[in-house]
């Protein structure tokens, strides 16, 4: 088996066991196996590790471009921030988690790129989008309550109380799986196979746009159909920020033939700050008919203290982020200085895709990466390392598959070139 298929084979693994360890830890904690939710999750972090070394041990020459050299440089900033306010290793290790998460993943995609084909993509787009829907519609169709007394409850108990959220539970489910409407209505949301309706969504969202690309590139059979499934689901999740994400691009898809690849970065924060000013100037119109967690959500932005030094401030390790934004957590973390190296780094990633928006997937990774810019204002999902896995995963290995292209798109057209311009066999010189 070589380099590329064992890549391949661990990726499969890797966001497979993501899909199904909510299944299966529910499944063991119902037939009453005492085993501990964090050695099912051991598993999925050691075949990450096995991916690494592998890559540690195989790989003889690295190059950095100028975007891995961005990742590592933010990296040793994360490290020397939590150095110079002082909260000790443990909370240095606790913001490298947090926030290398992504740059970890995406540099993984990148040196591993197991998928550089339309047929090794559509293979494993598909595969992990089946995985997604099955496990999705069979929570959607099982009562809450038979999950509760199946298990679901004492899970969930053990993954709040890890992150602190043990009280915010709704007859024995995490207040996020029901979505609370103004009125004082309360409709029940999808949660999917990651066992949380943002997670899932999120997850989703990338998912969505690579199956529907291999739709219009008829890399795959049912890819269409599988789109629309995947988009039910987020639809069922009530994830509003997602959903209003795919829903601009689509349109922007019907307006445009690159769709929201068009658009250079700068437009796209001026467009979301234009519409935040807004929201924050008219308050008191659009604050009372909201629902409870679209205030939360302004009022977070409200609340910000604009006094925050440059390095940012220590955050109580005790306690879940939870500061509504994940540019919101970034600043008070990481103070401004960190928040625009963060996005210095992603604005140099969307322009190198923009760059090469005809390679394989390019658009569908663009797409994903807006909705993402956009559904940020109003969670931290994006680095949340299940819910952002598979799209820094993809972004990585498409923004190698597209360089290929790339190359292989001008080292063609100077071979063309060279038999176009050459003289004819037997003419004299």
């Amino acid at each position: 088996m070589g380099h590329k298929a064992i890549f391949a084979s661990i990726g499969y693994l890797f966001f497979s066991l993501i899909l199904i360890q909510n299944t299966v830890e529910l499944a063991l904690i119902s037939i009453n196996v005492p085993l501990p939710v964090s050695a099912l999750s051991a598993i999925k972090y050691a075949v990450l590790a096995g991916m690494c070394g592998f890559i540690l041990t195989t790989k003889s020459t690295y190059t950095l471009s100028n975007t891995e050299k961005l990742a590592l440089a933010l990296s040793l900033v994360l490290i020397l921030l939590g150095a110079v306010k002082g909260g000790g290793s443990s909370y240095i290790a606790d913001e490298f988690r947090f926030y290398f998460a992504p740059i970890g993943l995406f540099l993984l995609g990148r040196t591993a790129c197991p998928f550089k084909s339309e047929k090794d993509m559509a293979a494993f787009i598909m595969t992990i989008g089946i995985l997604y829907v099955v496990l999705g519609s069979i929570y959607v169709v099982i009562d809450k309550q038979t999950l509760v007394d199946g298990g679901m409850r004492d899970l969930l108990q053990q993954k709040l109380s890890d992150i602190g959220r043990s009280d915010a539970v709704r007859n024995g489910l995490p207040i996020n799986f029901y979505y609370f409407h103004n009125t004082g209505a309360v409709s029940n949301r999808a949660f999917g196979a990651l066992y949380d309706p943002l997670a899932s969504a999120f997850f989703g969202a990338p998912l969505f746009f690579y199956l529907y690309e291999a739709h219009r590139r008829k890399a795959a059979r049912a890819a269409g159909v599988l789109a629309v499934a995947v988009a039910v689901l987020i639809v069922l999740s009530f994830t509003r920020s997602i959903i209003a994400g795919i829903v601009i691009v689509l349109l922007a898809s019907l307006i445009h033939k690159k769709g929201i690849a068009a658009l250079p970065i700068w437009a796209i924060f001026v467009a979301a700050l234009a519409v935040g000013a807004f929201l924050l100037t008219h308050l008191e119109t659009i604050l009372d008919p909201l629902d409870p967690s679209t205030q939360a959500h302004l009022k977070a932005y409200l609340q910000l203290d604009l006094k925050s030094s440059l390095i940012g401030s220590l955050f109580d390790s005790g306690t879940p982020r939870g500061a509504e934004s994940l540019y919101l957590t970034i600043f008070l973390e990481c103070g401004l200085g960190g928040l625009l190296f963060y996005l210095a780094w992603i604005s140099h990633l969307y322009r190198n895709l923009q760059r090469r928006i005809a390679a394989p997937y390019a658009r569908a990774t663009l797409e994903s990466m807006f909705v993402y810019l956009l559904a940020s204002f109003t969670t931290e999902h994006w680095f949340i390392f299940t819910s952002g896995s598979l799209f820094w995963f993809l972004i990585g290995n498409t923004l190698s598959w597209a360089e290929d292209h790339e190359a292989k798109t001008v080292a063609e057209q100077a071979q063309s070139n060279a038999v176009l311009f050459s003289p004819p066999l037997g003419a004299s010189s």
